[in-house]
């Protein structure tokens, strides 16, 4: 049986497990000075980690919200814009009327996916 109870567990554990790797760097002596190294396990739990307590803060969208933000998806990955996307998505009416709170809510998360996009081109 997992040890972990919540996912505030795993979170810990991780966070754990990063600190371990972050304390036990190397420290490689160059022509100007030093170059440290990071251990590549590091990087993959300081990202699962990120991950993780960003999944934590956003609240789960209903059905008609998540038909909206895939439509917003799509409507970016034809475009290559988000302000476009956001505007046929309105323009179009082919998706559910939402309240502006749950509109929001998705522009919200559609943003921070547009980021996403963003930091990987």
């Amino acid at each position: 049986m997992s040890e972990f109870k919540s996912l505030d567990d795993v979170i810990g554990y991780l966070t754990n497990v990063a600190e371990f790797e972050l304390r036990h760097t190397e420290h490689i002596k160059i022509p100007d000075g030093h170059m440290t190294v990071i251990s590549e396990n590091y990087n993959i739990m300081f990202d699962a980690i990120q991950w993780i307590t960003e999944k934590l803060e956003q609240p789960p969208l209903n059905e008609n919200q998540q038909i909206v933000l895939d439509e917003l998806k799509d409507e970016y990955e034809f475009y290559g814009n988000y302000q476009l996307a956001i505007y046929w998505v309105i323009a179009d009416g082919n998706v559910p009327n939402l309240n502006i709170n749950d509109f929001i809510q998705v522009l919200q998360i559609f943003s921070q996916w547009d980021l996403e996009q963003e930091k990987n081109r």
